[in-house]
């Protein structure tokens, strides 16, 4: 949560680097908690897995090639 307060939590597209921002693992983790149905939910978890997958792939091989 720290770094979305130090992004700004702004959900447009910023024009500068110094621009309010959010990353993806804000957005998913705000809108979590305003899932209603089962649509919604599923929808911002399988993105959530993909990170999560993907960090686990990159973490691996790093841990691999050291």
């Amino acid at each position: 949560m720290a770094v979305a307060f130090v992004l700004g939590n702004s959900h447009k597209i910023a024009t500068s680097l110094f621009d309010f921002a959010s990353t993806i693992t804000v957005t998913l983790a705000n809108e979590f908690a305003e899932a209603d149905s089962d649509m919604y939910l599923s929808s911002l978890t399988h993105p959530r897995l993909v990170l999560f997958g993907l960090s686990f792939i990159t973490s691996r091989r790093r841990r691999v090639s050291c």
